[in-house]
């Protein structure tokens, strides 16, 4: 009985002293510094072109707003539209510029594309130029226009002959680059063009040309957007909203310090400054709540949805989109994230 009660005694001790050396390694561990868990930035690869429209992602870069959302950017310049489309397709970008009318294209072709933000609207950046002996766009009718197939200039060109009753087979197209074919007009090797700045001042200073329209008299006829490929959307929610945070943290940037965001614009683009300011007139991005007011039901139907149906419906009149290509405009776009950034704010 005693030899028991020892042997109980002994595994007493036994415990106890295995608790003092426990806690004594545990307070020594707590001095210790420790090694802050790190978070790796999420590397997102995206492609945009040479376009002052897309001078805030350089902008959201510069200043750090994409590190601050955790994600490492890396910003290509793709002016190609095949190679941004292949690039898209075959998931080496997780996201790419687009115009709306493009995006139709694109989207009738299965492009993997998923919409989540209008970047930019051409405010009369984009226009039709003609000889003054055209003076209006019915006058158009049987000419010859020097413009880049199958663009947002080829776009825009038909958009606003159907607004007169024209169609494509109304006139004929000499395919040439937008910059191109605003140089070869002022010089007088070309009756009409579709063009943008500085070539639409310089066709309204020349002694023979004048300008029929522009997109200031037609918003949204020529909108930018911002796709992401799909499999960002359902498997890294986070990074797409971190995307639209730091665009509109640019955005801000670009309101309070101009001359900074510019020389920014200017270096990463590639644009000559003098030349950026002028471009900037011509261009007006939507905040927040006009980004959702091009979503909502506030019409017949969203004024996105609109403005897509008009373009798959001018495409498929020009051959651009097949005709029996069934194109889900739904499908396209994914407002929620726009939504779930405004319900954040305070």
């Amino acid at each position: 009985m005693r030899r028991k009660a020892v042997m109980v005694t002994g595994s007493v001790l036994m415990v106890l002293a295995l608790i003092a050396v426990a806690g004594y390694y545990q307070r020594e561990a707590s001095k210790v510094p420790q090694v802050p868990h790190i978070v790796r930035p999420e590397k997102l690869r995206l492609a945009v072109v040479t376009w002052v429209g897309f001078g805030p992602f350089y902008i959201a870069k510069d200043k750090g707003f994409f590190a601050q959302q955790g994600i490492d950017a890396d910003l290509v310049r793709i002016d190609d539209f095949a190679a941004r489309r292949a690039a898209l397709a075959s998931g080496d970008l997780h996201g790419s510029v687009e115009t709306i009318d493009s995006l139709a294209i694109g989207a009738a072709n299965g492009l993997p594309a998923t919409l989540i933000l209008i970047v930019d609207e051409s405010h009369g950046g984009d226009g039709v130029v003609a000889r003054k002996t055209i003076p209006d766009l019915a006058a158009l009718r049987g000419q010859t226009i020097a413009l880049p197939e199958t663009t947002p200039s080829h776009y825009f060109l038909l958009y606003l002959l159907d607004r007169v009753g024209m169609k494509a087979s109304d006139f004929k197209v000499q395919p040439m680059e937008a910059g191109d074919a605003g140089a070869a007009f002022v010089a007088g090797r070309v009756d009409a063009a579709v063009t943008w700045e500085p070539w639409l001042s310089q066709a309204k200073a020349s002694p023979h040309g004048h300008v029929l329209a522009t997109t200031a008299d037609h918003p949204g006829a020529i909108a930018d957007t911002f796709v992401v490929h799909p499999s960002l959307v359902k498997g890294k929610p986070e990074a797409v909203r971190g995307i639209l945070r730091a665009w509109f943290k640019a955005l801000q940037f670009l309101q309070t310090n101009r001359s900074d965001s510019l020389a920014i614009m200017s270096r990463d683009l590639g644009i000559p400054a003098d030349d950026l300011e002028g471009m900037m007139q011509g261009v007006r991005f939507p905040s927040l709540d006009q980004n959702l007011a091009y979503f909502s039901g506030r019409a017949s139907e969203p004024r996105f949805e609109s403005l897509f149906g008009t373009a798959v419906r001018l495409w498929k009149a020009s051959g651009a989109i097949p005709p029996q290509a069934s194109v889900n405009v739904k499908a396209v776009y994914n407002p929620s994230f726009l939504q779930e950034i405004k319900s954040a704010q305070p």
